[in-house]
């Protein structure tokens, strides 16, 4: 008698086949009224992953050639392009053809080169979305525990026992072998990990979860892996409901500002919307700099509102990962945050697909994000960025027409609408409408829409005629202003030179001069105005604003900047020597690295990181210039966020330090200690603790034969060996061993031992010996010598309060730990006080989704606990778990412990 079973897509055709074998019917297994040999995974993955493909035809209700009895399959989406013609459409006749197709013949190589694609992108979706993981494994469990009567789930059990069984001493087993049809195989150690896994969760009689794992084995392949390393054996909740779902929302960006005056370019708005409506969800708009793309997608993204509910502007800075995992302009509410799980921070990577799978779940159709100035030829995650059901609008000089729906930006040909956009800049006497001069200036520089702009505030100022500025033009050998669309990799196109050229032409002032060679240091999406004055020295703001009124400044959302055409020209016409702006780039080190900076907001810490990035980017050399500001910019990456850039200058300074000052010198210790710092707050880093210790004890061994002259020199030496004893108290955490937790103390106890003796010197600058005593009360709570910790944390806290606020996050560390200690000293009334006031503090500094307030709240319900309020300790768990789903992974021991609280 065959087995017959409901039809359903969360069952993998792999598994259709174990059920075949375990059965021994030795017939077809039907799903309704289709032979489960017919199917492919393409049906699986498109139920959990349904945007990776389309069943309609845009604007039709008929179903695309998408067959399950003929095996039609219309390929997934071609770099986040529909395609269904030509070769992207397969036939497939059989198993072997399915839909990873046989990397063996050449014909169906595309097909599969195709599938393992979508295989690895669905995988990282599992990873990086957990809430889809949980559906599909809940869905997958209740396949075995509810479609299966007791009698069939009994029969599935035997076997599977019986194949566990067998997983001990085969090397393969029916569903991953190495010799498959269909080239689907798996790499050693990753089927050794789904055996043990399995086997595991079979000896425990966790039939169900075998069941899971083997399901997702059969689905992914190798991609399994990643399944493995993320999510513990019995993470397999029960399905969140609809109702239960924390709904995210897309914060859309402030109204977008384009110019009051907007002529001659109505014709791109319209095909732009109709190139939507037509079924793209991706436009390209390209064409030479400043032709006038980001003034056309400003007046699309201010007059789209009929169309989109969301509109998200970014300006690009060299990479979409960076973009999506900052905080804006891709922000929602709630924030999605970065997770911990047992002391490890999330990678950028695995952050990117998570918060970019949020994203997608918060913006449809009707999201617009408008991504301008992408100059650039690849960028490694754009695959990923525009796989999505919202549509993008992209502005970039290259010519990506022949992978993606395009449109290019000439000249305008209408020259009574160049006339328009001349005059409508131009507030002089000197220039009239019909002036016959004015056209042949137009022609002159090619219709290039903002020399057009440029010459019009120029020749406001300067009073020249239009016959005059030809003739200015003439005289610099100026012929033409064409350039090439695009870029030439390795020459500046002709334009550029041309207005190099002009450029000369043009009458700034030394200061005038001073601010342009500035500013195109700085990132297109702006500075301050009042933070640029400071750090340009500048008298006032009256030549930012004259500069502004000529067009060769713009205000944008961040502040002031330059036109990326400007920028070029400029950074070309005045190059910049590093000892002529090196009061600019110290004044921008203090800010960028200070005392207060460590205080920042992440939304100021994430301009300063695009304004460092921008310089080192520009100038690309250490010196006895630009030294400060690498220090500083190092700082402010490795605790911004960006580790890998901070270690890599920090390199860089170590070794130019131990080229210019010498192997042992204050300098060159402060830069292998920035290093071992940055490893050891960085706890996603490969190796960190390795690095860090590695780099601390070559820190420690150049200050110990260094002379320690200043405050701040003495002050850097003891955070050094506060930061070795924290590198060994994690190594304590990891593996038990007391000898670990011995040398903590020991670093712990030199730290305050210096400090104290030079703490006259300390007071002259406001600095503390705080730091060392609370690190050294770390190890005694570790110990369990509660008193002792308490007393180093009363003395801390009296140093820290007589300097900062009782809100500053440096005293919060003092009654944090306070509140610790007073729990476990049995003191429950005095620790929940204090633990509800360290809460407070923290919500409205941090705000509610960050770890210190999750470990408060574990601390406030502990606390509870043992002073009886159970029904509190319920509630506050409640928020507890809702700001831990946001930090941690669920398998991580943060949330188990609070778990198993209450």
């Amino acid at each position: 008698m065959a087995f017959n079973l409901m039809y359903n897509d969360h069952f993998p055709l792999r598994l259709i086949n174990f059920a075949k074998i375990y059965m021994e019917n030795g017939g077809a297994v039907r799903l309704g009224n289709r032979i489960a040999a017919q199917l492919s995974k393409l049906e699986v993955l498109n139920y959990f992953f349904p945007s990776l493909f389309v069943k309609e035809m845009p604007d039709s209700a008929e179903e695309a050639e998408y067959d399950y009895e003929t095996c039609f399959i219309l390929a997934p989406r071609k770099q986040g392009v529909l395609s269904n013609q030509g070769s992207y459409k397969q036939k497939i006749n059989n198993l072997e053809d399915c839909l990873l197709g046989n990397s063996r013949n050449e014909k169906t190589y595309k097909n599969h080169t195709a599938a393992q694609n979508m295989l690895r992108r669905a995988a990282s979706d599992l990873v990086s979305d957990e809430e889809l993981f949980a559906d599909t494994a809940a869905n997958l469990k209740n396949i075995y525990e509810v479609q299966l009567s007791d009698e069939q789930q009994n029969r599935l059990s035997e076997w599977l026992i019986r194949l566990c069984a067998r997983l001990r001493e085969d090397e393969t087993i029916l569903i991953c072998t190495a010799e498959r049809t269909d080239g689907f195989s798996f790499e050693r150690q990753i089927y050794d990990d789904l055996r043990a896994r399995a086997s595991s969760l079979c000896d425990s009689g966790d039939y169900a979860g075998c069941w899971v794992w083997l399901c997702l084995g059969s689905l992914f392949g190798n991609y399994t892996g990643q399944l493995l390393r993320k999510y513990p054996a019995d993470f397999i909740p029960e399905p969140v409901r609809d109702s239960q779902r924390n709904t995210c929302t897309l914060i859309p960006s402030p109204a977008v500002i384009a110019r009051p005056f907007f002529c001659g370019r109505d014709e791109y708005l319209r095909k732009i919307d109709q190139m939507f409506t037509d079924g793209n969800r991706v436009v390209f708009l390209y064409g030479i700099g400043g032709i006038g793309k980001t003034e056309i997608v400003r007046h699309y993204a201010a007059e789209c509102r009929r169309r989109f509910d969301t509109v998200v502007y970014a300006t690009y800075a060299g990479s979409l990962m960076d973009l999506v995992i900052t905080d804006f302009p891709f922000e929602t509410d709630p924030p999605v945050q970065r997770l911990l799980q047992n002391g490890v921070m999330e990678s950028d990577e695995s952050y990117f697909f998570r918060k970019l799978s949020v994203i997608r779940k918060a913006a449809g159709p009707r999201t617009l994000f408008i991504i301008d100035n992408y100059d650039t030829e690849y960028d490694t995650c754009l695959n990923e960025f525009i796989n999505g059901r919202y549509h993008i609008l992209f502005t970039t000089r290259f010519d990506y027409s022949r992978d993606y729906p395009s449109l290019k930006v000439g000249e305008i040909t209408d020259m009574d609408s160049l006339k328009e956009i001349f005059m409508s800049h131009y507030r002089g006497y000197a220039v009239e409408k019909d002036d016959p001069d004015l056209e042949n200036l137009i022609r002159y520089v090619s219709r290039h829409t903002f020399t057009i702009i440029l010459l019009a505030h120029h020749m406001e100022n300067s009073g020249q005629t239009a016959s005059e500025m030809l003739e200015a033009l003439n005289r610099n050998g100026i012929e033409s202003l064409n350039e090439k669309t695009g870029i030439i990799r390795g020459s500046d196109d002709k334009a550029y030179m041309n207005l190099i050229r002009l450029f000369g032409i043009f009458d700034f002032s030394e200061e005038e001069k001073r601010v342009l060679q500035l500013l195109a240091l700085l990132p297109l999406n702006g500075i301050p105005a009042m933070v640029f004055t400071k750090w340009a020295q500048l008298p006032s703001t009256s030549v930012l604003l004259n500069l502004e009124n000529r067009g060769w400044i713009s205000r944008n959302p961040g502040g002031i900047a330059l036109h990326p055409v400007i920028a070029r020209v400029v950074a070309l016409a005045l190059p910049v020597h590093t000892e002529q702006i090196r009061f600019f780039l110290d004044q921008a080190a203090e800010a960028l690295a200070n005392e207060n900076s460590w205080h920042y907001t992440k939304a100021q810490k994430e301009q300063y990181v695009l304004i460092a990035r921008s310089i080192i980017s520009s100038l690309n050399t250490i010196d006895e210039n630009t030294v400060r500001f690498y220090q500083s910019a190092s700082v402010l990456l490795g605790y911004s966020g960006y580790p890998a850039e901070s270690i890599s200058l920090s390199r860089q300074l170590y070794d130019y330090r131990y080229e210019t000052d010498g192997p042992y010198a204050f300098e060159t210790a402060r830069a292998a200690y920035r290093i071992g710092w940055t490893y050891l707050f960085n706890p996603h880093l490969e190796n960190r603790l390795d690095h860090a210790e590695e780099w601390l004890l070559k820190g420690r061994e150049i200050f110990e034969k260094t002379e320690l002259n200043t405050a701040d020199q003495k002050a850097m030496y003891c955070g050094l060996l506060e930061n070795l004893s924290k590198a060994y108290s994690f190594r304590y955490e990891q593996t038990a061993r007391k000898e670990y937790l011995d040398q903590a103390e020991e670093y712990a106890n030199q730290a305050v031992s210096l400090s104290g003796t030079w703490l006259s010197d300390y007071r002259q600058t406001k600095k503390s010996p705080a730091g060392s005593l609370l690190r050294l009360a770390d190890v005694y709570i570790t110990r369990g010598s509660y008193e002792k910790a308490e007393q180093l944390i009363d003395e801390a806290y009296g140093i820290l309060s007589s300097i900062y606020s009782d809100k500053d996050p440096d005293v919060l560390r003092a009654t944090s730990r306070k509140a610790k200690v007073l729990y476990h000293l049995g003191r429950y009334n005095e620790s929940l006080a204090v633990t509800e006031k360290n809460l407070a503090a923290y919500q409205e500094f941090y705000g509610d989704d960050n770890p210190s307030c999750f470990d408060q709240m574990v601390l406030k319900i502990q606390n509870c606990i043992a002073l009886g309020h159970i029904e509190t300790a319920k509630q506050i768990k409640k928020e507890a778990e809702r700001t831990g789903r946001k930090l941690y992974t669920p398998g991580s021991a943060k949330l188990q412990y609070l778990k198993n609280l209450i």
